[in-house]
C-alpha cells in the first residue's frame, strides 16, 4: 500500500520524483511434502513446508485424487493418516492462499506404500499341527504326486526355500527326520522352543510362494 499526504504544498511536475521497489510475493504453495509409512502400524504421516506469504485460507489433502475427510486444518503442517490402502498412496496438497489456488499440476505430490508384514509359520511344517514329523512328507509328495490337498501356507511346505513345491521338500524333511540331516530352512522347525518367524528371504528374491493360513503361530 502507497499512501501519499500533502497540505496546501503546490509542487510542480518537474519536482515531484517519486520511486518504490516492490518485493516478489513469496510463494503460495507448500512445498516439501514428505510422506513416511509405519507398516508395523499401519499408517502413514506426511508433513509439509507452509508458505511464507502467511497462514493458507483453505488447505485439503487428497489420498489417491479422494479427498481427506476429517483431514488437516489450514494451520497444520503435519497430518498422519489412519486408514490408508494396502499398497501405494499417492497424496496430493491443495491450497488457496492471498487468491491464489494451489491444485492440479501445482500441488505437491509424495507417495506412501503400505505393505502387509509377512505372515508367521514354521518351515517344514506343511500340515499345520504344530509339529515337524512323518505327516509333513507326506502332505507335501501326497499333494505333488496324488492329487492331494495343497499346503494351506506353501511357505512352510518349501522345505528347502527355493520358491517351489517339489520332491526335494520332501526328502529333506525325511533325511532331517530319520538321517539327522540338515533341517528345513529358517523359519523353523517347530519344537524345542523355535519360535514362529516370517520369511527371511526378500520378496523380490522369487522364493516367496505366500501363506494363505498357518495356525500354529
Amino acid at each position: 500500500m502507497l499512501a501519499i499526504e500533502g497540505h496546501n504544498v503546490s509542487v510542480s511536475n518537474a519536482d515531484f520524483v517519486m520511486s518504490f521497489e516492490l518485493e516478489p510475493l513469496q510463494s503460495v504453495c507448500p512445498t516439501e511434502l514428505t510422506c513416511t509409512p509405519n507398516n508395523n502400524s499401519n499408517f502413514v504421516v506426511i508433513r509439509w513446508k507452509a508458505s511464507a506469504a502467511g497462514p493458507f485460507e483453505t488447505l485439503q489433502l487428497f489420498r489417491n485424487n479422494v479427498a481427506i475427510s476429517p483431514g488437516p486444518r489450514v494451520t497444520d503442517v503435519a497430518y498422519v493418516d489412519q486408514t490408508p490402502v494396502q499398497g501405494l498412496n499417492t497424496y496430493r496438497l491443495e491450497t488457496t492462499l492471498c487468491g491464489s489456488k494451489c491444485s492440479g499440476g501445482n500441488a505437491v505430490t509424495c507417495q506412501g506404500e503400505i505393505t502387509p508384514p509377512g505372515a508367521k509359520f514354521h518351515r517344514g511344517d506343511a500340515d499345520d499341527n504344530g509339529k515337524l514329523e512323518l505327516t509333513d512328507a507326506v502332505r507335501i509328495l501326497a499333494f505333488l504326486f496324488t492329487a492331494g490337498p495343497p499346503p494351506t501356507c506353501a511357505d512352510a511346505a518349501d522345505a528347502d526355500d527355493n520358491g517351489k513345491l517339489e520332491l526335494t521338500d520332501g526328502v529333506r524333511i525325511l533325511r532331517f527326520l530319520f538321517q539327522g540331516d540338515v533341517g528345513p530352512a529358517p523359519p523353523g522347525p517347530p519344537g524345542d522352543g523355535v519360535a514362529c518367524g516370517t520369511d527371511p528371504t526378500p520378496v523380490d528374491a522369487g522364493t516367496d510362494l505366500g501363506c494363505v493360513t498357518y495356525t500354529k503361530c
